[in-house]
């Protein structure tokens, strides 16, 4: 979302990193309804399961997601906006890479 934002509609970088996490929050919702929805019938599930959601483990994510974003909204203005860019850049290139399996191989070359 962020660079469709930030290409497209023209967004500071800033503002689009904002604009995408407050849409983030309807898209998990969604996702977090689809995933109880669609396991309520199912069997075999772990112990604090309430459909296909682990409620221990949605409970530390969304904890630890609440405090790291309330870091990065208080860096995040004080980070020039070309910074910003390259560090969105740079992330985006290395999840491109390991969704290929590049970073993988790389390891194994090293190691």
């Amino acid at each position: 979302m962020v660079p469709a934002l930030t290409l497209a509609l023209r967004f500071r970088i800033h503002n689009a990193m904002a604009t995408s996490l407050g849409m983030m929050l309807f898209t998990s919702v969604g996702g977090i309804v689809g995933y109880v929805l669609s396991g309520t019938r199912a069997i075999n599930l772990p112990p604090f399961t309430i459909g296909y959601i682990l409620w221990p483990a949605w409970v530390v994510l969304a904890v630890a997601s609440i405090a790291m974003a309330q870091l990065g909204a208080a860096v995040a203005p004080r980070i020039p906006g070309k910074y910003l860019n390259y560090a969105f850049v740079a992330l985006l290139f290395y999840i491109s890479l390991d969704m290929l399996g590049a970073i993988d191989r790389l390891m194994r070359y090293f190691s």
